[in-house]
């Protein structure tokens, strides 16, 4: 005879608790629905059923997935494998915004870390992300903590100030700041960045 196993889980103190039923249906969703749609390229099933033995766990740990994996902790591994896994996928997601943003704002030019143009509002815009100094001087201070002066901000833009990088400092921007991407407009309207920014925010929360 066979007994149904238990599915466990662990509360906010480190203990194992019994999952109710809405904690299962949350688990179920997750796993069934929302990681096999985003995860491409990785079977559904792929963890959702995997038998998770001692030799695998072992190779979870040795792969630094979790730092201490146990043969009571194999549902929480699997959970932490399928948070990875869609964490990396949306990192790809994100690129793919920059790389968009970078194509339209400076996709014409041969060298974009380099691109100095006068733009609309009778300012400079610098870099593939046709970055105006002021605006990097504000992020800058408001991601950083640290005032730079025109010439830094200058170097920023052109992804030539290791300590900031320019593509990090965009990510940021456009997926922390909640402007819908005001800083680039035109660029924003044409590629409908406001919306594949919400899209992929309300996955990550």
């Amino acid at each position: 005879m066979t007994t149904k196993p238990k599915v466990y889980h662990r509360n906010r103190n480190g203990e194992y608790a019994r999952m109710g039923v809405i904690a299962r249906i949350k688990r179920f969703i997750f796993r069934k629905i929302i990681i096999p749609t985003l995860v491409l390229g990785i079977p559904a099933a792929g963890y959702l059923v995997y038998d998770w033995s001692d030799t695998r766990l072992t190779f979870l740990r040795e792969h630094g997935v979790t730092p201490i994996v146990s043969a009571g902790d194999t549902s929480e591994a699997a959970e932490i494998i399928a948070r990875r896994l869609l964490t990396e996928r949306l990192i790809d997601i994100q690129n793919d915004v920059l790389a968009q943003l970078a194509k339209c704002e400076s996709g014409g030019i041969t060298e974009p870390e380099a691109a100095i143009i006068l733009d609309s509002n009778n300012r400079m815009s610098i870099g593939k992300y046709m970055w105006q100094v002021t605006s990097v001087q504000r992020y800058v201070e408001k991601y950083y903590g640290q005032k730079v002066d025109r010439k830094t901000a200058t170097l920023i833009a052109m992804d030539a100030w290791p300590t900031i990088p320019i593509a990090d400092l965009t990510r940021t921007v456009l997926f922390e700041e909640g402007n819908q991407a005001a800083d680039w407009k035109n660029c924003a309207t044409r590629l409908g960045l406001p919306e594949q920014i919400r899209l992929i925010n309300k996955l990550t929360n």
